[in-house]
């Protein structure tokens, strides 16, 4: 009679298997009925993952590549991990503290997760503009420079500031002169300060 060779599963495996039973509450027979475990081998499973939590508190440069602790984490596993451990916490009396080292994860981050349960991630941060200068704002510049046209486009930048016109930058100003004055006759540009002046006209 051929031997029966017993399945070797991996560490996601026996964590999936005591997922199970600890957060949906699959009976440890059924379990080891259905992969074919002993129940001895179960509950030694589940003795060492809560045995091996010490590792959480080892310097931060000694922790696994896969800890939680230190690295973004996506919603639905924060809060899976929030449920985790506040389940675990009520049924067996260990601290929050505790679970959640054994997780790795620093209390720090655990009780900013708990406090955003079920609440999904937002862009915070103002929404950038479809494009890079309003209408608004190029005719201001050009406006402006109708009223000041020997005056250089970085001065005119200033100038703006100054005056509460617009806040733009000299490039900004130097591209709407640009695209405005494409048909335009030639001109000379002059050293810093003293503007602009339009070209001879040829002879």
């Amino acid at each position: 009679m051929a031997r029966k060779t017993r399945k070797r599963f991996t560490a996601q495996e026996k964590v999936a298997i005591l997922r199970l039973h600890l957060l949906e509450h699959v009976a440890i027979s059924d379990l080891c009925d259905r992969h074919g475990i002993h129940p001895t081998m179960f509950y030694r499973w589940q003795k060492e993952f809560f045995e091996n939590g010490a590792t959480a508190f080892e310097p931060r440069s000694r922790r696994p590549a896969d800890s939680l602790d230190g690295a973004w984490v996506p919603q639905a596993t924060w809060d899976a991990a929030v449920r985790f451990v506040r389940h675990w916490a009520g049924r067996t009396g260990i601290s929050l503290v505790l679970l959640a080292g054994w997780l790795g994860i620093a209390m720090s981050k655990f009780s900013r997760w708990d406090r955003r349960l079920g609440i999904p991630n937002r862009h915070n941060a103002p929404i950038p503009r479809s494009s890079w200068l309003e209408d608004w704002e190029k005719a201001a510049i050009v406006a402006f420079h109708d009223r000041y046209p020997l005056e250089g486009y970085r001065r005119l930048a200033y100038m703006m500031l100054d005056a509460d016109v617009v806040a733009v930058s000299p490039s900004s100003v130097y591209r709407v002169q640009g695209r405005r004055q494409a048909g335009a006759p030639r001109r000379e540009v002059l050293p810093e300060g003293e503007g602009l002046r339009a070209a001879p006209a040829a002879a």
